[in-house]
């Protein structure tokens, strides 16, 4: 199929010079260092953006989605917190900007799937969608190519590369996941595809984004992963016509089972670190009286019953949960916008010295540490409403970028509650493709190209 007409002359030349630019900007968002190149790439394409014929009309029609709006009242929430609520006004100024980045990045996305008007409106989605897929896929190759093989498997896998840690990768392949399984379930019930490759090629990605995803022994990709597969199995089983495609499709569940359950058995296997886990988080939960949580320099580190150390990962994550939302429910109105809110909540509760723990690494809560419950409750319900908005879209109309939205966003904002991914380049990258799938969902198919 022709995958977009795109005008000839100038205006094909520059829409295909802005994909190119999207294509490099969403590699490069995830390596460390490249922030002036981001930067770069970002302005050149707000500058294209006059030169590429974006539907003035559908991108109306996406600004006055009610979670774009819900964007648009937390986005002034921050400014009045900064102004009257934050604890130290100016470093609330300048983290804050980070957010108006995020919500910049947001309205690129949105103009971007609006464009050119030449093309309908489910075909333009489909071609920005592209250099993002190619872009993860590239990641999630590269985290295995670029890997130094002296060692174990394990050891080698939970090593970083030059172009990523192993978290950014994970975090990568779980959105990759949520567009690749949107394409399939519309392709098996009889939508249009969304990438160009047949069938075959379509479930051989799949299979190796799930693969290439769990390899990074990254635990909290497991359950992320697994939700988007259950999401995917449900829309699909909706979409049959028969009693007999729905049993079929339901045999199809049960196998997609068998496989998440195979991968976590793997990591069980692979990855040490759950032979200490129960106890780990036993002892985690109990922060009154283990406060290796606030301060892990100067407090010591608890150990288990046998006198093994905790494992880091999994004390640490449960600890700072539990420990976050106590500071949330002494702090209700947040401390201002800062990516180290947590530790300014714990040096006032606590009188901890400086060197108190930074973040909760639990986005979601974070989050809400610095805007305050209001800020935080605007944002669950924007993408809670994005979710929604897109399950609606695909079970009327079978729209794949419906799906898509709905994956994606499920699959950030379940990461968010137990990852520090609502700040910087993650939440600008992620913003930037929520924008392209949610005017993707609203678009008018019945639009004709002027």
């Amino acid at each position: 199929m022709s995958f977009l007409p795109l005008q000839r002359g100038f205006d094909s030349r520059m829409i295909i010079g802005v994909a190119v630019l999207e294509a490099v900007l969403m590699f490069v968002w995830s390596i460390v260092g490249t922030i002036a190149l981001r930067h770069g790439l970002l302005l050149l394409m707000l500058l294209a953006l006059p030169f590429i014929a974006v539907d003035f009309q559908a991108l109306r029609r996406s600004l006055r989605h009610p979670a774009v709006l819900l964007l648009v009242a937390l986005t002034l929430w921050i400014l009045v917190h900064n102004a009257v609520l934050a604890w130290e006004p100016e470093r609330a100024w300048y983290e804050s900007m980070q957010w108006f980045k995020s919500t910049l990045c947001l309205l690129l996305g949105l103009a971007l799937a609006c464009a050119p008007r030449a093309a309908l409106g489910a075909q333009r989605w489909r071609f920005w969608i592209l250099g993002v897929a190619v872009a993860w896929a590239l990641h999630l190759i590269l985290n295995v190519v670029l890997k130094d093989w002296a060692g174990s498997f394990s050891t080698v896998m939970q090593a970083p590369t030059r172009i990523g840690s192993r978290d950014m990768v994970s975090y990568l392949g779980t959105g990759l996941l949520a567009v690749l399984l949107a394409d399939a379930v519309a392709h098996m019930a009889g939508g249009v595809r969304v990438l160009p490759m047949s069938a075959r090629w379509l479930w051989v990605s799949v299979a190796a984004t799930l693969l290439l995803t769990a390899a990074t022994l990254t635990r909290n990709a497991l359950p992320i992963m697994a939700i988007e597969l259950g999401l995917a199995v449900v829309a699909l089983i909706g979409a049959s016509l028969t009693r007999q495609q729905k049993w079929r499709r339901s045999g199809l569940a049960a196998a997609v089972l068998v496989l998440v359950g195979g991968a976590f058995a793997a990591n069980l296997v692979l990855d040490a670190r759950w032979k200490n886990f129960a106890d780990s988080a036993r002892i985690a939960w109990d922060i009154e009286h283990n406060t290796w949580w606030i301060n892990q320099i100067e407090n010591p580190r608890p150990n288990n019953a046998q006198g093994v150390p905790v494992d880091h990962s999994a004390y640490n994550r449960i600890a700072w949960i539990k420990g976050v939302s106590k500071m949330i429910a002494e702090y209700p109105l947040g401390t201002g916008y800062d990516r180290n809110a947590f530790r300014r909540a714990l040096m006032k509760y606590y009188g901890t010295p400086n060197n108190a723990t930074g973040h909760a690494h639990a986005g979601l809560f974070d989050f809400t540490m610095a805007t305050g419950v209001p800020g935080g409750l605007l944002l669950v319900s924007a993408m809670l409403v994005m979710i929604g908005s897109g399950w609606r879209r695909w079970r009327a109309t079978r729209d794949a970028a419906g799906l898509a939205l709905a994956l994606f966003v499920t699959s950030y904002l379940l990461r968010a509650a137990m990852d520090g991914i609502v700040r910087d380049h993650m939440l600008e990258q992620a913003m930037f493709v929520t924008g392209l799938l949610l005017a993707a969902s609203t678009s008018d198919h019945q639009e004709t190209p002027t």
